[in-house]
C-alpha cells in the first residue's frame, strides 16, 4: 500500500483531502498541531474505508519537525508528500512574534 503525508490535514483543504485520499487506497498520514483534531482526522478517514495514522507535530518547532521526519523516515511506504499546512497571522497591530527556537513567526508585525 501507498501512504501519504499530508500536512496541514485538521482544517481547510487538508481535511477535505484526508479522506479521500482514504477512499482511493492510501495510507493516510494525518498531520496537526491539535491532537484531536489529529484524531478526528483520523476517524473521517476510517469512516470513509481508509487506513489513516495520526501525527502531531507544531512545524513553529525544529525539535518537533524532526520528531516528524523521524517518525516517517523509516516508512518504506511514503511515496507522497502533501505540503499543505499553513502559517496563520496574528492580529492587526499585533506585536512580533518568536518561536521557542528564536525565529520571528509570522504575524501583523512582519505583514507589508
Amino acid at each position: 500500500m501507498t501512504a501519504v503525508l499530508l500536512t496541514g490535514a485538521t482544517s481547510g483543504l487538508g481535511r477535505w483531502l484526508a479522506p479521500r485520499l482514504g477512499a482511493a487506497g492510501l495510507t493516510v498520514l494525518l498531520h496537526g498541531r491539535d491532537p484531536d483534531k489529529v484524531g478526528r482526522g483520523v476517524a473521517e478517514v476510517r469512516a470513509a474505508g481508509g487506513t489513516a495514522e495520526g501525527l502531531v507535530a507544531d512545524l513553529a518547532s525544529l525539535a518537533e519537525v524532526d520528531r516528524l521526519a523521524a517518525a516517517v523516515a523509516g516508512r518504506d511506504d511514503l511515496t507522497i508528500l502533501v505540503n499543505n499546512a499553513g502559517v496563520g497571522f496574528g492580529a492587526p497591530g499585533g506585536a512580533r512574534e518568536e518561536s521557542a527556537d528564536g525565529h520571528e513567526l509570522p504575524g501583523a508585525a512582519g505583514r507589508a
